[in-house]
């Protein structure tokens, strides 16, 4: 099942992270699959594989983060495989 793209209310979006709190493992790294179009990374812990999907559903609802965000994140060595460590 993909997320859906507008879920009109934050009680929706509450109600859908909570259905997905719900979820065995097995369903959780299916609705990844479903939502990424593609297996959840190996070794991913239940935890994170909700946290992500809530925050894409957050995402979708709501929108992404805005341009000064990302503009930050960029110039702070954002590559897009996550920040760079800072040099010792």
């Amino acid at each position: 099942m993909r997320i859906a793209s507008k879920l009109v209310s934050p009680e929706d979006i509450a109600a859908e992270i909570s259905r997905l709190s719900r979820l065995p493992l097995r369903d959780l790294r299916a609705a990844w699959q479903a939502e990424f179009r593609r297996e959840p990374p190996r070794g991913l812990w239940p935890n994170l594989l909700l946290r992500t999907l809530a925050w894409r559903i957050q995402e979708k609802a709501l929108g992404g983060h805005d341009k000064a965000t990302v503009k930050l994140w960029r110039t702070t060595g954002g590559n897009g495989q996550g920040i760079s460590a800072p040099s010792a």
